[in-house]
This record gives C-alpha cells, structure tokens and sequence, in this order.
C-alpha cells in the first residue's frame, strides 16, 4: 500500500488508528526509495547541464 493510501485510510477511520511498527518500516522503506529516485534524478539533471555547457 502506497503511503498517500495509507494516510487517506487513517483520514478516513473513525477511530484514531495508529501506524504498526511493519507500517513505520513499510513507509520509511518507502520514503528510503523516494529519496534514492530524487538523488538519480539529480543526478540527471547534473548530466544534462553539463552537455549543455
């Protein structure tokens, strides 16, 4: 489960709910992985400026 789903899923309960400890690891895997796909993305980015040059 995505993490905007899990989120939009507690918005919605009608009880507070509380994240597991799987859930915390689920996410900061999850923000682990976005983390690496912004860094290639700079990367990129740093690639690209330089064959502009």
């Amino acid at each position: 489960m995505r993490l905007g789903e899990r989120a939009l899923q507690l918005k919605e309960s009608p009880s507070p709910d509380v994240f597991t400890d799987q859930e915390i690891r689920a996410i900061l895997k999850e923000i682990e992985a976005i983390n690496e796909e912004i860094e290639t993305a700079k990367s990129r980015v740093s690639e690209l400026s330089k064959l502009e040059d």
